[in-house]
Formats: structure tokens, sequence, C-alpha cells
């Protein structure tokens, strides 16, 4: 456990040796996965870990298993915690249907109890997929209350401030390669997501540009200059 607590530490310092010798140390105690073993925080951290070395498969398969076994026992502020960084993980592997159900869930279980500090130090992307949750109709109040409370960070450019709400790191990817006229289906390819989650990005640029189509969307954007100059 103080390993575990060791790991978070240097996970939140940002020492990504530190967090890496963690995993392979834990992976070469066992023979086996090296989560069964290990008490819940330790399964939290070791997710954290993995979702900060980019492997978010092997996180969910943790999360889940660990999820399970937290709402089992009515951990309620646990289970919160646990659901948002299966959100996050679904998010990076390009799952953005379920990564939106699993932070509405967080936030149905949540509410009651007021929680803040559990969505906000997960960080922008987290803030995103709130804002996707606030877009539904998701506990409006309840959301609202939640990206009050998000850092204001001051804007990279303003090259987005004449858009109501700003195109996402993802949204502009998309819109780069929908200008270059690649097809849906050669996006998802090119960014390794399903066609789903292409049409989903798809429709939420040509919300926050005001357009229709393609051409009017890549239009716009070159109004705005959001596309680089080479």
């Amino acid at each position: 456990m103080v390993h575990a607590i060791k790991a978070f530490l240097a996970l939140a310092e940002g020492d990504d040796q530190a967090t890496k010798q963690w995993v392979e140390d834990l992976r070469s105690a066992t023979t086996d996965k090296p989560f069964y073993h290990l008490q819940e925080l330790e399964q939290t951290t070791l997710a954290r870990v993995l979702l900060a070395l980019n492997q978010p498969q092997e996180a969910i398969e943790i999360l889940l298993s660990v999820g399970q076994n937290t709402k089992r026992m009515g951990m309620n502020k646990r289970l919160v915690e646990i659901l948002v960084l299966q959100a996050r993980a679904y998010d990076a592997l390009g799952e953005e249907e379920q990564a939106l159900e699993t932070i509405e869930t967080a936030l149905r279980i949540g509410k009651p109890g007021g929680m803040v500090r559990t969505f906000i130090v997960e960080g922008e992307r987290v803030g995103r997929l709130l804002h996707e949750a606030a877009r539904r109709g998701t506990t409006p109040e309840y959301v609202r209350r939640l990206l009050a409370a998000f850092p204001q960070a001051p804007p990279k450019s303003t090259v987005q401030d004449g858009l109501v709400e700003p195109l996402s790191e993802r949204e502009l990817e998309v819109l780069s390669l929908l200008a270059e006229g690649y097809t849906n289906a050669e996006i998802g390819g090119h960014l390794h997501l399903a066609l789903s989650t292409v049409k989903w990005h798809t429709s939420n640029i040509y919300g926050k540009l005001g357009v229709k189509n393609r051409a009017q969307a890549v239009a716009r954007a070159r109004s705005f200059g959001l596309f680089a100059e080479n």
C-alpha cells in the first residue's frame, strides 16, 4: 500500500519513470495479471498509472473489476471516482458514447453528495465530457456547478474567440482532415476512431460552427483562422 501511495504521488509530480518502475515491479511479482491480489486503492492507482502511460485497455479491465466490488460494498464516493476514471479510459479508447454514459452515471451517483473535486482533478478530458453531458441535459445544475469549479486557464490562442463554444483538440483534428477531403471512414482509420464516433465529432463541429455541411464547415473554419498556415 505504501508503494501504491508513492506511485500516486510520483504520478502527480509527473515522475513517469517512478510510476513505470512500480508497474514493472507489480508485473514481476506475479505470473498472473498484477491486479488480482491488490487492494482497492492499489488497483485504482494502477489504473491511473496505466492511463498516464497510454494503456487504457488494461486500465478499463482493472476499473471494471474494482468497480463491481466497490458498488457491491455500497462505497458510493469511491465508485464515483472509479466511474470517472472509466470514462477517461473509454474516451482514450475512442468509445465516446460509452464514455458519456459512464460520466452520466457518475454524475447521478455524485449529485446527492455534492461531489466536486473527484471530477475536476481529472482535468480537461473530463471537462469536455461534462460539457457534452450538459448538452444532453444530464443533472444540469450539478454539471454547471462542476464546470464552474474547473480552473480557468488562459486560452492557448484567440483564433476561436468568435465561436459560441471552442472546438476540442479532437474536433480540430477531424476538421483538418475534412478540409483535406478525407471521407468519414478514412478519418476513422487515420485517427483510430469508430465511424459512429467520427460522425459524432462531425455533428459537434457543424453545431459549433453554425453550419450544415462539410463545405460550409471548412469555409467557416478558414474565416476563423482555425487552420495553421503553411
